[in-house]
């Protein structure tokens, strides 16, 4: 190599290296942990834990997990809708189950219809064995691309009836849906990089 062109090498390698801090500042990089398979419902939830809803048991003992994963984009207040599906098959002492995660932004923090819960880690919500609600940290729609000043995670178990579940049945269900808003929460807040 020539002197003359030698000059130019450390010039080169400075910007190399800016150029590769700039992509890593606009595309941070993903838990490792969120990629793996056993993840499901847009790396929100282990499939361990979302086997819980609509467990009688409550220990997550039921048949396998299966999720149906869809999303809509949009812009401004209304740019993240993202939709889980899940089935949890049905065994000689736990019938089939259907139920479903939603996360969307929002213009209001999630109704309290079933009392507040402390879901740990600072985070409020609210939980019936039905249904269950919680807020990300502030910061998170925005990271998610929407101008809105919430986002909510939503559960919904359709399988329950709640008129007819006994005590012990709908604590269990209420500790069910408080560990799947926790474990959701946690992981978007953490792949998202939008925790307070």
């Amino acid at each position: 190599m020539k002197n003359g062109n030698r000059k130019w090498i450390p010039l080169c390698v400075v910007l190399g290296a800016a150029a590769a801090g700039v992509l890593l500042a606009t595309f941070p990089p993903v838990h490792k942990e969120l990629r793996t398979p056993r993840l499901i419902c847009f790396g929100s939830l282990s499939t361990k834990t979302a086997a819980l809803l609509g467990d009688p048991g409550g220990d997550g003992g039921g048949g396998r997990v299966t999720a149906t994963e869809w999303e809509r984009r949009g812009k401004g207040d209304y740019a993240v809708f993202q939709a889980c599906h899940m089935e949890r098959a049905a065994t000689d002492d736990s019938p089939r189950v259907v139920s479903a995660l939603v996360i969307q932004d929002s213009q209001g923090p999630p109704l309290v219809l079933g009392g507040p819960v402390r879901l740990g880690a600072g985070l409020d919500g609210w939980v019936r064995p039905g249904r269950a609600e919680a807020a990300l940290p502030a910061g998170c729609a925005r990271r998610m691309g929407s101008t809105a000043p919430y986002l909510t995670v939503q559960v919904d178990v359709a399988s329950w009836d709640e008129e007819t579940m006994k005590p012990a049945q709908r604590a269990a269900a209420n500790r069910a849906n408080q560990a799947v808003l926790r474990e959701a929460v946690t992981k978007l807040t953490t792949l998202y990089a939008c925790g307070t």
